[in-house]
């Protein structure tokens, strides 16, 4: 997947590596990775949301994701393809997070240039 090649290069892969214990820590770590920058999608959600009184919907999805994260919840093992299924799953919500604080995002530029230009009538 392009985040993978963005963010780990050189991320775990099984088939082509003699060194089982070290690839699947390579899968690990690049899972951890994965969770830290979902994590800072998370924050920029949450900073969008300080002046609201209650949380957004994206907000509260994106902490069930962080909860269930596949660094945490899917141990590593490697598929038919010879990639990590924990990096897979972990690229996966990488990507769903980061689409739910670009809209958040946008949502809350797009509420504060509508509150400081007014439509006019």
């Amino acid at each position: 997947m392009a985040v993978g090649i963005a963010v780990a290069p050189f991320h775990a892969a099984a088939c082509s590596l003699i060194d089982v214990v070290g690839s699947t820590r390579s899968s690990v770590e690049t899972a951890y990775i994965y969770l830290a920058i979902s994590a800072v999608g998370a924050a920029g959600i949450a900073i969008a949301d300080i002046r609201k009184k209650r949380p957004s919907w994206q907000l509260m999805a994106v902490t069930g994701l962080l909860a269930l994260h596949p660094a945490w919840t899917v141990k590593p093992f490697y598929g038919p393809d010879c990639q990590f299924e924990n990096v897979q799953a972990a690229q996966l919500f990488l990507i769903v997070v980061t689409v739910l604080a670009l809209w958040r995002l946008f949502l809350a530029w797009k509420r504060r240039d509508s509150a400081t230009h007014p439509p006019a009538v």
